[in-house]
């Protein structure tokens, strides 16, 4: 005679069994960075245009970076020193600072816009990186990629509008430095948020 299993015999059956456990993982990237939580939902996707460069390459070198929102409204101008360095350090380290700047306005998308050929195609894996100082570098780009949904890198010619504003940084930064200035600064380019058409 067939009888029926009662909730009693089920729970003693199934009393030995281990209860399901989610995998642990270690928190992603974007979870952990500290940046300011609040601003970065203010805006889905921003534009970055990131220059930097050296006098005598080899030489004294900053980067400038110009950021805006989805709207195209003049987010942040940022300019820096960096010391004596190469063409192609100074780009890798202008690509760095962006990222890092961008977390404070999203963790969505972000486009990245510079005149460096050789770095967007570094980047975006079309060419290989032979060079010793640039692959660490190369790394912190990509680590630092991870704080966003999407990354998106364009090359735009030196005479792009907006480019300009991102080399004339770079200049205003080796300027101050000549003339003993504060060499890192935040700044605007004009007194009123200006428009950009990518």
């Amino acid at each position: 005679m067939e009888t029926k299993n009662t909730k009693q015999d089920f729970v003693r059956n199934h009393q030995f069994r281990q209860p399901f456990r989610r995998p642990f993982f270690k928190q992603p990237f974007r979870q952990q960075y500290n940046g300011d939580s609040s601003a970065a939902k203010k805006s889905r996707r921003i534009f970055i245009n990131t220059d930097g460069g050296a006098r005598n390459n080899p030489g004294p070198a900053a980067i400038g970076i110009v950021l805006r929102d989805e709207n195209k409204n003049q987010l942040e101008c940022y300019k820096e020193c960096i010391g004596n360095t190469t063409n192609n350090v100074a780009e890798y380290k202008a690509l760095i600072k962006a990222l890092q700047l961008a977390a404070k306005y999203t963790r969505d998308e972000v486009s990245i816009f510079t005149d460096s050929e050789l770095v967007v195609k570094q980047v975006k894996g079309y060419y290989r990186i032979k060079s010793p100082e640039l692959f660490p570098l190369f790394k912190e780009v990509k680590n630092n990629e991870r704080a966003f949904r999407k990354v998106f890198y364009n090359h735009v010619p030196r005479t792009n509008k907006f480019q300009a504003a991102a080399d004339q940084l770079v200049n205003e930064a080796l300027n101050n430095k000549l003339n003993n200035h504060s060499p890192t600064q935040q700044t605007s380019l004009s007194n009123k948020p200006w428009r950009i058409y990518p």
